[in-house]
């Protein structure tokens, strides 16, 4: 799986245009990173490319999950999801994952 995620890093730095230095700068040392791990591979991508990285980081506290989950099971394309979520309860543990997303790893 990281070998595949650094393989595509790799295409999508060599598709960016000469004028984007930083992004290409930051692509180069993401695809030339020995990490096997690859939590923290897409988790220094999505930091890299400046995106919030947990529910925390878009103002969203463990005390809206409730209310949050109750609406999900409302949605039609929560049970598109590729986990089952068959209750409130499993969205519930998918929020307390995405609430510790930093914990993920390193950015790089």
């Amino acid at each position: 799986a990281a070998a595949a995620l650094r393989d595509g890093v790799r295409r999508a730095r060599d598709a960016l245009p000469t004028e984007a230095a930083s992004a290409t700068s930051f692509f180069e040392r993401l695809a030339e990173t020995t990490d096997d791990d690859p939590a923290r591979l897409f988790g220094a991508f999505i930091a890299g490319l400046g995106l919030p990285r947990s529910l925390g980081a878009v103002d969203v506290t463990p005390d809206q999950f409730a209310t949050l989950a109750a609406n999900c099971m409302l949605d039609d394309w929560t049970f598109s999801n590729p986990r089952v979520i068959a209750s409130e309860a499993d969205v519930l543990e998918i929020l307390r994952l995405a609430d510790g997303a930093e914990d993920l790893g390193d950015a790089a």
